[in-house]
């Protein structure tokens, strides 16, 4: 009898930690957020991936302004939207929204087309807060000017368009006579750069061996500040001497 209540507080027992290892586990898996897997990227047709991607983070409260590549993002103080409750979407882009806290890891990888036109995809996705200027500075590839440039938003299946048809803050510019165009950013994931119409303007020699269409549809700025309080050009030049003193010191 003795022996019986034994082998049933030994059977309790058991039953007793088997449960709160079991409650244990699965209060261990619940204590952390699933890692959300970024979704395949799908570049426009005849792209290829130019290297590795480029990681970095965010400090919303902060702001960036981050080479990526041979092209810059410029991201102000406090424009990037809580990820989980603001919404994305054509129907919320200039929707009000409340800030990320905290800082936020993006990955940008760059793709080129054939000569060297950009493409670049931003992930994750998100929607930046209506009254801040996110702004992307592309250089462009090799051009002969016989096209009108623009810079395309391409959603997550490749498929791309100019968001500046219906919304005219989003139109592109050129930074002087140079080959960096600027476009704002309301939203990631992609951005190229496309050509399209045949030039009914002036040809005019950029200085660096491209052309462009100066059909006087396409504004010019002599600069623009980026988040860094830098001009992007000072930006631009500075990543360059510095790729270039890298490449020395490896020769």
């Amino acid at each position: 009898m003795k022996h019986g209540r034994m082998l049933r507080n030994c059977a309790k027992a058991f039953f007793a930690f088997s449960t709160l290892a079991l409650l244990n586990a699965c209060a261990d898996s619940n204590s952390v957020a699933p890692v959300a897997q970024a979704p395949a990227i799908v570049a426009p047709a005849n792209f290829a991936q130019v290297g590795n991607s480029v990681v970095f983070r965010v400090d919303n409260a902060q702001g960036a302004t981050k080479m990526i590549g041979a092209h810059v993002i410029s991201i102000p103080a406090n424009a990037i939207c809580d990820l989980v409750t603001s919404g994305y979407g054509a129907d919320f882009w200039n929707k009000p929204c409340q800030p990320l806290k905290g800082s936020v890891v993006i990955t940008a990888t760059i793709f080129n087309g054939k000569d060297g036109t950009p493409y670049i995809d931003f992930q994750p996705a998100m929607r930046f807060a209506p009254g801040k200027e996110v702004m992307l500075f592309l250089r462009e590839g090799r051009t002969n000017g016989s096209k009108i440039a623009t810079i395309k938003y391409c959603n997550n299946v490749g498929y791309c368009f100019d968001e500046s048809l219906t919304d005219p803050t989003l139109a592109p510019f050129r930074v002087g006579k140079t080959s960096i165009l600027g476009r704002r950013l309301k939203h990631f994931s992609g951005y190229v750069v496309a050509y399209e119409g045949d030039c009914r303007g002036v040809v005019t020699a950029i200085g660096d061996g491209n052309f462009w269409c100066d059909d006087g549809g396409f504004s010019r700025r002599s600069g623009y500040m980026v988040a860094s309080g830098e001009d992007v050009k000072d930006v631009m030049e500075k990543a360059e001497k510095a790729e270039k003193a890298d490449e020395g010191k490896k020769d």
